[in-house]
């Protein structure tokens, strides 16, 4: 795919995803409120999806910037003499058949299944560090460069992986009050 195309896809799905997150966050706030039971502001229904909401308002936003700072509204033949004669990042392996975008979301899935089949048979802080730390450990790899050279990959992986895994225990156990499993 050119960047031009890509820019369009970008602009689109930007406006699409801002549409449903204002939907979202409308919808959200519109839940019963459980104050009036003498219960934590906290705990209502409409907390996570209003928070979902407002991080998918806030990324497709940036992403509808970057789409318009990057020319998506100038006109076609402003763009023509701008257009990459080939898109390397999006060509196949040598190896394999498949595109590598495809390859990634195959894998994407693969590990999302994985973590979906192991929740509940492993601590959640666990199986949540595995899932993030293999995730970043996969796309982060560099075949061109020897194991002892990315050990700042798996490093920062680990950091982000334990991270994340932290902060999302106890943001849901003690803030929202969800037990986990």
């Amino acid at each position: 795919m050119t960047d031009r195309k890509m820019n369009k896809a970008d602009f689109y799905t930007s406006i699409v995803l801002l549409t449903l997150s204002i939907g979202i966050i409308v919808i959200s706030l519109s839940m019963p409120s459980m104050v009036s039971k003498n219960e934590s502001m906290w705990s209502n229904p409409g907390v996570v999806p209003t928070f979902i909401g407002f991080a998918l308002l806030l990324l497709s936003g940036t992403m509808l910037v970057r789409a318009i700072t990057r020319g998506v509204l100038r006109s076609n033949e402003d763009q023509a003499s701008k257009e990459p004669i080939a898109d390397s990042a999006l060509t196949s392996d040598k190896k394999t058949r498949l595109p590598i975008p495809v390859q990634r979301i195959i894998i994407t899935t693969a590990i999302c299944f994985g973590y979906a089949f192991l929740l509940g048979k492993l601590w959640f802080p666990l199986i949540t560090f595995l899932f993030v730390f293999v995730f970043i450990s996969i796309f982060e790899f560099d075949t061109t460069k020897k194991l002892s050279q990315q050990w700042k990959t798996f490093l920062w992986a680990a950091v982000i992986g334990i991270s994340t895994s932290a902060a999302v225990t106890i943001v849901f156990q003690y803030l929202f009050l969800v037990n986990l499993p």
